[in-house]
């Protein structure tokens, strides 16, 4: 298993603390060698949290298959009315449901 530090390192992704934002929005920036689709960095996206992301996937055009970031969530996205939507399915009882 990659731990959370190893695993921003690959996907050159970082990310701000959505707790510490007075809106809750999680800041990203993306770097040069980001290896997900462009849209995801080009295109502003919401996330949702579900009950269950498998079901919430059907019949849509899932442009990141179901991943696990982190220990008790995981994620996917779609795309809808032309922006990445990011859908988030948690695990641990303690979730993030505050997200």
């Amino acid at each position: 298993m990659v731990d959370k530090a190893d695993r921003r390192i690959v996907l050159y992704v970082y990310c701000a603390n959505h707790e510490s934002s007075q809106f809750r929005i999680q800041w990203m920036r993306y770097g040069e060698k980001y290896i997900l689709p462009n849209i995801i960095r080009e295109v502003a996206h919401v996330a949702f949290e579900v009950e269950a992301l498998n079901r919430a996937l059907q019949g849509k055009e899932v442009i990141i298959n179901p991943n696990s970031p982190s220990e008790g969530v995981t994620v996917a996205f779609i795309f809808k009315n032309g922006a990445p939507v990011k859908l988030l399915e948690f695990t641990d009882i303690n979730g993030m449901h505050n997200f």
